[in-house]
C-alpha cells in the first residue's frame, strides 16, 4: 500500500514513539558520568588542585572495553568523546555496572508484562 506524504510522516511518529516507549524503562537508570584525571600544573597551588573532573564523554577504548557498541551507547544515552583517547579503569567499571543495572530493570520489565 503507498502511502500519501502526511501518513508517511505519521507513521514515522508512531514508530518513534514505539522506540522510545521500548526503552524509557532503560532511561529510568542514570547514565555515569565520566572521570578525567587532570596533569598537574606548576601554576596550581596544592590545596587548590582536583586530581579528576567530570568528562564530556566516555571514550571509545572505554565503551569497548566494556563491550559496549557505539549505536548501543547512542541508544542508551551513554555520551561518547571520540577525541579522547585514553581508557581509565573506574569508567570502564561504572559503564559494567550501568549495563548490568539496565539489564536486570529490562528483565523485570519483561516479567511485568508477562
Amino acid at each position: 500500500m503507498a502511502y500519501s506524504w502526511w501518513q508517511a510522516s505519521i507513521r514515522k511518529t508512531i514508530n518513534t514513539l514505539l522506540i522510545v516507549t521500548k526503552y524509557k524503562r532503560a532511561m529510568m537508570v542514570e547514565p555515569p558520568k565520566p572521570i578525567i584525571k587532570r596533569p598537574n600544573y606548576s601554576f596550581e597551588l596544592q590545596s587548590e588542585r582536583k586530581a579528576v573532573r567530570e568528562g564530556r564523554g566516555f571514550s571509545l577504548g572505554e565503551l569497548q572495553k566494556a563491550g559496549i557498541s557505539i549505536q548501543e551507547a547512542r541508544r542508551l544515552k551513554i555520551r561518547i568523546d571520540k577525541r579522547r583517547k585514553s581508557v581509565h579503569e573506574e569508567n570502564v567499571q561504572a559503564l559494567k555496572e550501568y549495563i548490568d543495572k539496565v539489564r536486570a530493570e529490562s528483565k523485570k520489565s519483561e516479567e511485568e508484562k508477562k
